[in-house]
């Protein structure tokens, strides 16, 4: 049982760095809005403040050894991705070439944008823009997919400290720190 704890204050210190993290890019977040404020920004600006507070609140419930800690976390991660899924899939399918030569050829001021050579080709930052959203999917599906998968992989160490008597769970609680 002694193990199943640490294991459990293993896993409740990963939930607290992953916590943490979300509310601090979350918190940059909104300060970005302060510069460029549109919809998109508010939304991961909610979602990040939101996955870090459901983060550390299943931290404190893992502590406490509540029965459906793990499961919050696991989900937690899981719509996290989803959101980062959706959100990059919103950004693949809108971007519009026409809008970005259009904002190209009024910074430009007239200049000549053949120096750009098939970096000006619409088609080719189309592809670009499509590679860069597919390499964050995949990213987050290895991060948040492998961090859920963590989390679920620790269910067998909460049943076997729940399974203890409580006076022995109230102790290692308390000479833990």
């Amino acid at each position: 049982m002694g193990e199943s704890y640490r294991v459990l204050r293993r896993t409740a210190n990963v939930a607290a760095f992953s916590g943490i993290t979300g509310l601090v890019l979350g918190v940059g977040a909104v300060g970005c809005l302060a510069l460029s404020p549109d919809v998109a920004g508010v939304i991961a600006s909610l979602v990040l403040l939101a996955v870090g507070t459901v983060e550390l609140v299943g931290r404190q419930r893992l502590l406490r050894g509540e029965p459906n800690a793990i499961r919050m976390l696991a989900f937690n991660q899981l719509a996290f991705l989803g959101a980062i899924v959706i959100y990059c899939g919103i950004q693949i399918t809108s971007f519009s070439t026409n809008a970005l030569t259009k904002e190209l050829n009024a910074a430009a001021g007239g200049a000549d944008l053949s120096v750009l050579g098939s970096f000006g080709d619409p088609k080719f930052i189309h592809q670009l823009n499509s590679l860069f959203y597919g390499v964050v999917i995949a990213i987050s599906v290895a991060s948040q997919g492998g961090l859920a998968w963590y989390y679920a992989r620790r269910q067998k160490y909460l049943d076997a400290y729940r399974a203890a008597e409580p006076w022995q769970r109230e102790l290692l609680q308390r000479v833990s720190f």
